[in-house]
């Protein structure tokens, strides 16, 4: 499985690309960043790749005896598999990626929290992990302008570019996955309405909490053709922040109270940061969920909150 990495330099690159049981033949050099099927893995203090069967495992770890002290380190291993459809998602192609959070001290309670009702997500103490790890590459602290210009230096890759054992007919032009939903490949609906998260501005109707941090944009009925991909700069820095908001148009869809029943929502995550958690959950000051707003667009009447995925 490809590998996309960056080393730190006077002058920022690009990824660089290794085949992941390649790993252990790079050679010896400062690393800023990796990223596996969209998942961007950065500021550990030693990063390693690992092949185990049929799995690529990306190791990070924080033991740095000044930022990390004994009581406070911490590690993940993400285990990455083919993508492959997925029944969940009515047979679309999608990823797997499994984690394993070892943590120490104190801090365990705030990550359990973090990741609660992830079942993708287990939890190990730090005594259980062993940094015996294949050819790890040490992290280096950088000042901030020549950190934020190793960033800008990285082109997003989003987890559709990670095509290894598909067919052709599964790839666009660009060799990556084609969107699933117009193939048919989607979960069926079981209630009484589905909208569509469409990526254009919403006018009319806007979700107004927080404006000084979201991303207003319609939520449509219509199939959407052409699917548009959104992009935020606007989180980080261990802050929960609401940052994307889909508003119907007014009086839709017209029901004085919602019934009790599954309220659902499905993104496509192309690519993030490996700390990253995200969907309409509440974290936080990071208040999602659905609202039935007032006709002033000012307040939420009624909320609900996603039901787990099936």
């Amino acid at each position: 499985m490809r590998v996309l990495y960056q080393p730190i330099q006077d002058t920022p690159g690009d990824w660089l690309e290794v085949d992941s049981a390649d790993w252990d033949k790079l050679g010896s050099f400062s690393l800023n960043a990796v990223c596996v099927q969209g998942v961007v893995f950065g500021g550990a203090d030693q990063q390693s790749v690992e092949v185990v069967g049929n799995e690529v495992r990306v190791y990070i770890w924080h033991d740095s005896p000044i930022d990390w002290p004994p009581g406070t380190r911490w590690a993940r291993v993400i285990k990455f598999r083919p993508l492959a459809p997925d029944p969940v998602l009515g047979g679309a192609i999608n990823t797997n990626h499994s984690h394993v959070l070892y943590v120490e001290g104190d801090r365990e309670a705030a990550v359990r929290a973090q990741y609660a009702g992830n079942a993708k997500v287990t939890f190990k103490g730090w005594h259980e992990f062993d940094p015996r790890r294949v050819a790890p590459k040490a992290g280096a602290w950088m000042q901030d302008a020549k950190y934020k210009a190793h960033l800008a230096a990285q082109t997003p890759c989003g987890w559709r570019e990670w095509n290894e054992g598909l067919a052709p007919s599964e790839l666009d032009a660009n060799g990556r996955v084609k969107s699933q939903r117009p193939r048919g490949r989607f979960l069926p609906n079981t209630a009484t309405r589905t909208f569509i998260l469409d990526g254009s501005g919403s006018a009319g109707a806007v979700h107004q909490f927080p404006p000084e941090s979201s991303d207003q944009n319609a939520m449509i009925e219509d199939v959407l053709q052409t699917p548009v991909t959104l992009v935020s700069q606007n989180v980080g820095g261990g802050a929960e922040v609401m940052r994307f908001v889909w508003s119907t148009e007014v009086s839709v869809p017209n029901e004085i109270a919602w019934p009790t029943g599954n309220y659902r929502c499905q993104l496509d995550v192309s690519a993030a940061g490996a700390e990253t958690t995200y969907g309409l959950l509440t974290q936080g000051a990071g208040l999602g969920h659905f609202a039935r707003i007032n006709a002033g667009l000012t307040a939420d009447v009624e909320t609900k909150c996603p039901s787990p995925a099936p």
